[in-house]
């Protein structure tokens, strides 16, 4: 089996795993950045209402994995930035 069946899925079958489009990859990254700054949000305000090193330390982890997550995307679009680039240079000999 070479393709799924399902038309709206964009992944196929390689060998024993899926390929996933970048398009995909990059709404999942986009999710879980979106995830993780709400969340990063939520412990500010936490943090704002009762000031504390417990909230504090709570709002820093949260805005840590906020961070990390908009790193990962903007290296997913920077990758696909460089490969469309790539694609786009004319080749010499």
């Amino acid at each position: 089996m070479t393709k799924t069946t399902d038309s709206a899925c964009a992944c196929r079958f390689v060998g024993s795993a899926f390929a996933v489009s970048h398009a995909q990859v990059r709404d999942e990254l986009f999710t879980l950045w979106s995830a993780a700054r709400a969340e990063a949000n939520f412990a500010y305000d936490a943090w704002c209402l009762r000031p504390g090193t417990d909230a504090y330390t709570v709002y820093l982890a949260a805005e840590d994995r906020a961070d990390a997550a908009e790193r990962q995307l903007a290296a997913v679009a920077q990758r696909r930035r460089d490969a469309a680039t790539r694609q786009a240079l004319p080749v010499t000999a």
